[in-house]
Formats: C-alpha cells, sequence, structure tokens
C-alpha cells in the first residue's frame, strides 16, 4: 500500500495531512496530522520546531489519495468485467489492490462524516477537544456564559486564534440552519 521512495522512504497513504502547531507564538513546535489509510487512525507526528522540514515531510513522506466519482464506477466496472470474463494474474492484483485502496479510502471518509455528524449533533464542543476549521463562523460560549457568532483566524506563522481576539472562549458549537416558513 505505500510507495518506495528512492529505495529507502515508504510514502504514507493518507486521505488527508495537515501541519498543526503548538507551543509558545516565541518558539511555535510544527507537527503533522493525517488520517492513515493502512488503519483509518489520525496521527500526530513528523515533529520540529522548522516548519521547513515540515513542508519537506509532506511532499517526501505523504500521499494524500484523492478519489472522486468517475474512478470508483470505473473501478466498480473493472471489478465486476474481471468476475465475469476474468483477467491476467497481474490485471487482477492491479484491479483489486485499487478496490482495497478505495475502499480504505472511503473507510476513512465515513469516519470523518461520522465525527462530524456527532460533533454536529453535540449541544457544544468544548475548545480543549476540537477547534473549528480557520475561517468557519460558529457559535461561541466564552467563560462568562455570552454566548456570539465567531471564527477562527490564522496569522502568518499559522497561530491560530478566535476573530475580534475573543480569547477566553471555551466551547463552540455548529451554527443552526436557519428557519424557512413550510
Amino acid at each position: 500500500m505505500s510507495e518506495v521512495l528512492n529505495g529507502w522512504i515508504e510514502k504514507i497513504r493518507v486521505s488527508s495531512a495537515e501541519i498543526v502547531v503548538h507551543g509558545t507564538k516565541k518558539k511555535p513546535y510544527y507537527e503533522i496530522k493525517y488520517r492513515d489509510l493502512s488503519d483509518g487512525q489520525i496521527h500526530v507526528g513528523y515533529s520540529s520546531y522548522n516548519l521547513d522540514f515540515l513542508f519537506e515531510w509532506l511532499e517526501k513522506c505523504f500521499e494524500v489519495v484523492e478519489k472522486d466519482k468517475a474512478s470508483l464506477n470505473e473501478q466498480i466496472r473493472e471489478l465486476r468485467d474481471i468476475y465475469e470474463y476474468g483477467a491476467p494474474h497481474k490485471e487482477k492484483d492491479r484491479v483489486i489492490k485499487e478496490a482495497a485502496d478505495t475502499i480504505e479510502f472511503l473507510s476513512a471518509k465515513l469516519a470523518d462524516m461520522e465525527q462530524s455528524r456527532k460533533d454536529y449533533s453535540e449541544e457544544w464542543i468544548p475548545c480543549k477537544r476540537r477547534m473549528p476549521e480557520v475561517g468557519r463562523p460558529v457559535l461561541v460560549c466564552d467563560k462568562q456564559g455570552n454566548v456570539c457568532v465567531r471564527a477562527v483566524t490564522s496569522n502568518i506563522n499559522g497561530v491560530k486564534n478566535w476573530s475580534q481576539n475573543k480569547a477566553d472562549v471555551i466551547a463552540w458549537r455548529e451554527l443552526l440552519e436557519p428557519y424557512h416558513e413550510p
């Protein structure tokens, strides 16, 4: 499932990979957060104080696998053809490998969707557990119990903060759909 690069680096097949930052403003510490298709789990690793290293590792160590509807339909058709008409051994192996990769990818996407659905159905999501994606408006609650709409912003160094410097936000939730007259 992994591709050998230059004979010694195995690329990790992932459905997503992003750089996250910890530490302080003066000394940020960067890590790569990724969903590995081999086990469907989210991992955090490949860490450094040097951001350039992380961009290099993203390029050399990870393969982000994207599947679209057309390629999925093509794989299904190929599998049906092999079942009905047979195929040479190498061709069967290739199609079966692609089908396995697709199943891994779809399993990871399904897990992401289930987590999103779970988060959406919860009343409030503590900021300590997870932050919303940058730029997405959400309902927030601060330490005093005030509720308003805010979004997470990111500065040039990748440091995330709430819009309008709302640093005392403790929880957030998805915005509700607007009411529509029946």
